[in-house]
């Protein structure tokens, strides 16, 4: 056996098990003995409290999660490929599966970071799993050009590469441990139970570590300019028809995004296969600024000769433009996909005039055309030639619209079938558990999005494989976005497999 270091142990046995999970390998006697026991962090009952990131992974083939993640793979043409290739890796090191790692496997893996050890500026880290067979995870971790050292703490084995780690985490484990933190609780009780993967962590620590090691040196230089993050964590989920990562976490920003009720997509045609909205951002941009002007010598000299070169106020002029909602929407045009910035706007007028005299100037700098008036639906738009193709810019119905095409505008004046009403972006929506009001959300029809670029490709002369179109196929949408509950962020990216 020539496994190198007890950290590839586990990470390989969590892929191989992961993977025969996916295929479904595993007998079925085992799969109804262990379904229904997917991994529930318990390894925070022997974790010390002060540890700085806890993750868990259930390495159980028969387990719930893992038999609804090889549902999803067996769609994947591809899928056994993947187990064969992950199996030849062990043979490779002379470690069988069957007989050396699936025996070494319990029904959960956890990483635990601790800290830095003192004098070495290197980070302790430690392994906890509880092995089938002891003998066989021993055997495992002393193998290798690099052997690692077990020992066992309160029926777990705790792995490393060296003795000191495994010292630190029992005279950590003094404080308490992580099972019984309030902060571990609160956060893992705001994330699914059922999990294929779960992750706890202290942002606080986490900077406090990253500040020591000169990691940190920018966020100081920025004054905290991400603000005081506390604990949070991360749950990933196999759903019958997708994969979901959620994430949450505690304190504040001093760049808030206030949550908002999107009416966007109740105007942009349905067509859009990639939509990022966004809301309320002229103040936190404007603090933004604030902060980098105090953190960075004479920026606030740099911006004032931009705008005066630019005859515009960043602040005055700009930032206002993205007080209310916005989009950016990406749908089928020719020669180029339609690309399309989308603003609610208070001043429309004022808008365009803004635009107008960044038009003048762009052209001017690149010898390109100036902008002329073009109309677009009954609209009175703007038009700056660039070649094989044009950018167009209008303000109508309370909106300012900066887009690649005509259709950009156009969409947006027609009658038909709307985003919002999109059957796939719907369903999307329902599977990621999206609420009304939401701090921003990035839509992707993966279905239409894939054939799009795989006709433009085809255009440029682009050869897909048939094998690549295959696993492409089952892709139908991924919906990612952040909001507020109960006084803590979150964030969830869902992607749709069909």
């Amino acid at each position: 056996m020539r496994i190198s270091g007890p950290f590839r142990l586990v990470v390989l046995a969590f892929l191989i098990a992961a993977s025969l999970a996916f295929a479904g390998c595993g007998s079925s006697s085992e799969q109804a003995a262990t379904a229904g026991a997917d991994a529930t962090a318990s390894g925070a009952e022997v974790a010390p409290a002060s540890a700085l990131l806890f993750a868990s992974v259930t390495t159980d083939p028969g387990s719930a999660q893992w038999q609804t993640a090889g549902a999803l793979l067996a769609k994947f043409p591809s899928s056994d490929k993947v187990v064969q290739m992950l199996l030849d890796s062990l043979e490779k090191q002379g470690t069988s599966w069957e007989n050396d790692v699936k025996p070494a496997l319990g029904p959960e893996v956890d990483f635990v970071l601790l800290g830095v050890a003192p004098g070495e500026g290197s980070p302790v880290f430690v392994g906890l799993t509880q092995p089938k067979d002891g003998a066989k995870l021993a055997q495992l971790v002393k193998s290798g050009d690099t052997p690692g050292v077990l020992e066992t703490v309160d029926g777990w084995a705790v792995v490393s590469d060296k003795q000191a780690s495994i010292d630190a985490f029992k005279k950590a484990r003094e404080g308490g441990v992580l099972a019984d933190s309030q902060a571990f609780k609160d956060t893992m009780a705001s994330l699914p139970s059922e999990t294929l993967a779960s992750v706890f962590l202290d942002g606080s620590k986490l900077a406090q570590l990253a500040r020591s090691t000169g990691a940190g040196a920018m966020n100081l230089q920025l004054g905290g300019i991400a603000g005081q993050s506390g604990p949070g964590g991360f749950a990933l989920v196999a759903q019958p028809d997708g994969l979901r990562l959620d994430g949450t976490v505690s304190g504040q920003s001093p760049f808030q995004i206030a949550s908002y009720k999107p009416e966007l997509p109740s105007e942009v045609p349905a067509s859009a296969v990639a939509y990022f909205s966004f809301a309320n951002l002229s103040e936190p941009l404007g603090k933004l600024l604030e902060a980098v002007g105090r953190a960075v010598p004479g920026f606030d000299q740099q911006l004032a000769q931009v705008e005066s070169f630019l005859g515009l106020s960043i602040r005055g002029d700009l930032l206002p433009l993205f007080s209310k909602e916005g989009a950016v929407v990406v749908a089928p045009g020719t020669p180029i996909p339609a690309i399309s910035l989308v603003l609610q706007v208070v001043d429309g007028e004022k808008a365009v005039s803004a635009l107008d005299k960044l038009a003048t100037l762009a052209g001017g700098l690149v010898g390109g055309a100036q902008p002329k008036a073009t109309d677009i639906q009954g609209v009175q738009a703007k038009e700056i030639p660039l070649g094989q193709f044009s950018l167009f810019y209008a303000s109508f119905d309370e909106k300012l619209v900066l887009t690649s095409a005509r259709d950009g505008i156009a969409g947006l004046r027609q009658q038909g079938p709307k985003l919002a009403d999109d059957p796939a972006f719907q369903a999307a929506k329902t599977s990621a558990e999206m609420p009304d009001d939401v701090g921003g959300f990035l839509y992707l029809d993966l279905k239409d999005g894939i054939q799009l670029i795989q006709s433009y490709a085809q255009l440029a002369g682009a050869t897909i494989s048939a094998e690549a179109d295959q696993n492409l196929a089952p892709l139908e949408s991924l919906l990612v976005y952040g909001a507020e509950e109960n006084g803590r962020s979150r964030f969830t990216a869902f992607l749709g497999v069909k």
